[in-house]
């Protein structure tokens, strides 16, 4: 609201009932002692939406057809070699891929030349289409869903890691960044080993039925044998080594994630809860927000 400070909480419901909370906006008195009118956006600002859109939307097949409606709420920043974007309203995204309107809260977002990461809750609705174009955004879902981090955290959720298509590999890695130190630290360099892992070494129970804790040492390397990696990936991998596959088969789609702030929470929903509670490289961190689907999506 116009004139008022944010207000966002989390809540984390584990029992079953009728809960009220109240919520109070705190003012924020606008300071108007000046007005600065552009007829267009300069050269500048126009490649740093290039890189944001780039970085957020992502460079997938997908995201050349995901359009941000509407940029001019974007403002950027860059300092120190750390490029910040800021929205002074809801991101309105198009995906013509997958067939959603897409309102973005988009809380924090940031990049360094090694790393991106942002905050913010996505609203989905379905696009009104054609029957050809409901069966083509019925497959592409799938296909944006199945191997996804949100499919392997249920998953492991689940316990039917296995039977879903993956297979995990512990890795150790070096320089891993401790809690509390800068979320832009290096990433952690693999070790040329990769050992078997199963899901009761990554995941255990949490404080309810409804909640679990991932909790190892190093990284997890994930195998998914249901789908390939294709060539954009490599292309945006800006290399063509594959010497880390699985045996048997070529260039199936392969990911890495670690922890950096200690055990992390996950929720029966397939959600991290602490929002950077877990970092990822691979063919997870090229999926970005034009193959998102929602939280309560799952394959018929």
């Amino acid at each position: 609201m116009v004139g008022y400070e944010s207000e966002a909480r989390n809540l984390n419901l584990r029992e079953g009932g009728v809960q009220t909370f109240d919520f109070a906006l705190e003012p924020a008195p606008l300071e108007a002692e000046g007005v600065v009118v552009e007829a267009e956006r300069d050269d500048e600002w126009l490649e740093q939406l290039e890189r944001f859109t780039r970085l957020f939307i992502g460079e997938t097949p997908n995201a050349a057809e995901t359009e941000i409606l509407n940029p001019e709420v974007l403002h950027f920043s860059e300092s120190g070699g750390q490029f910040e974007a800021h929205a002074t309203e809801p991101l309105e995204i198009e995906n013509n891929a997958l067939g959603y309107q897409v309102t973005y809260f988009l809380d924090e977002f940031q990049a360094t030349s090694t790393r991106t990461r942002w905050d913010g809750e996505p609203l989905f609705e379905e696009m009104d289409g054609t029957p050809q174009q409901a069966v083509e955004w019925r497959e592409r879902r799938r296909t944006a869903f199945m191997g996804s981090f949100h499919h392997l955290i249920l998953a492991l959720f689940s316990d039917r890691a296995d039977g879903q298509g993956f297979r995990l590999f512990k890795r150790p890695a070096s320089n891993m960044t401790a809690a509390g130190d800068s979320p832009f630290a290096p990433p952690p360099q693999m070790g040329d080993q990769r050992f078997p892992t199963e899901a009761d070494e990554i995941i255990h129970p949490g404080e309810t039925d409804d909640e679990k804790i991932l909790d190892f040492d190093g990284m997890v390397e994930v195998v998914y044998l249901g789908a390939t990696e294709i060539d954009e990936y490599y292309e945006w991998q800006q290399q063509f080594s594959r010497d880390r596959r699985i045996q048997v088969g070529d260039n199936y789609q392969t990911s890495q994630f670690w922890l950096e702030r200690g055990p992390a929470t996950v929720d029966y929903k397939g959600d991290v809860v602490d929002p950077y509670g877990v970092t990822r490289s691979g063919y997870y961190a090229f999926k970005r927000i034009a193959d998102q689907v929602p939280k309560e999506y799952r394959p018929q």
